[in-house]
């Protein structure tokens, strides 16, 4: 029962990863650049490497988060974003996608005691407050059956 568990989440972030290369693949320069200027940051200057991936099980549904980098722009400023990727219709779907917070870098505080939480991001380390995350809901996006 285990192992059929575990053997059901792997797929599941194979299913949602190769969701997520279909929409970086597919994605327009100019759609692109316009969520990023709506972030407050730089477009990214080369392509997008997914670092690490993993299954996040909620009460009513479950979620793929990825972390990504620039492959060009991590040698020189480091910039790092995050993935949602959700269960639609049967199969997956890109939901959202921020960057990293540049003032407390992905830490959600701005002090060394951790008591004064980031005024950019909510404390979340991701995004920046008011700002519209980067969505995807695009059904053209969605993994097809193999």
């Amino acid at each position: 029962m285990i192992s059929q568990l575990q053997d059901q989440k792997t797929q599941a972030l194979k299913d949602a990863t190769t969701v997520l290369e279909t929409m970086l693949r597919a994605s327009g320069s100019d759609r692109r650049a316009h969520a990023f200027r709506e972030w407050g940051c730089p477009p990214p200057m080369g392509t997008f490497i997914i670092l690490h991936g993993l299954i996040i099980e909620h009460p009513q549904s479950s979620e793929a988060r990825f972390l990504l980098v620039d492959d060009e722009g991590m040698v020189e400023q480091g910039w790092k974003y995050q993935a949602s990727v959700v269960p639609n219709a049967g199969d997956w779907a890109v939901n959202w996608m921020k960057p990293q917070c540049t003032a407390c870098f992905g830490q959600g505080v701005i002090d060394d005691a951790g008591l004064e939480i980031c005024g950019v991001c909510g404390g979340e380390g991701w995004g920046v407050i008011g700002s519209r995350p980067f969505l995807y809901a695009e059904p053209a996006l969605a993994a097809s059956p193999a």
